[in-house]
């Protein structure tokens, strides 16, 4: 009997996550939502102590992230942190972007970023 091929399976997931986003339907399967919550859990982890100012002043010099509430600069944080603890993981779809979302229109974890990029960018400067 054959089994079917993991990283087969692994890039339906991947495309089926990236379609569902796209359409925003809102409904996540278990295992998306698992995935979300873990990337999730992972950026607020890495939104304290000395590593977090790092990853903030990394962001912050690019060109046109002056504002952690613009989302475009919360996806790029996103990603920063993403990429410094799991630098082989390539997110699928939109999950950087869903992610910076949700960081946003939390208020508490929205005030969590907005401290700590006001500290970290007034420290630098």
């Amino acid at each position: 009997m054959n089994q079917p091929d993991s990283s087969d399976d692994n890039q339906k997931r991947y495309i089926e996550l990236e379609r569902e986003q796209s359409e925003d339907t809102g409904s996540e399967e278990p295992e998306e939502q698992r995935l979300l919550e873990e990337v999730l859990q992972e950026t607020m982890a890495a939104t304290s102590g000395p590593e977090a100012y790092a990853l903030v002043m990394v962001v912050a010099k690019r060109p046109g992230n002056e504002d952690i509430a613009n989302s475009h600069t919360a996806e790029e944080l996103v990603r920063e942190i993403l990429h410094r603890r799991m630098p082989n993981w390539v997110a699928p779809g939109n999950l950087l972007r869903h992610v910076a979302e949700m960081l946003l229109e939390d208020p508490a974890a929205r005030d969590r970023l907005v401290n700590l990029w006001t500290e970290a960018t007034s420290d630098a400067g």
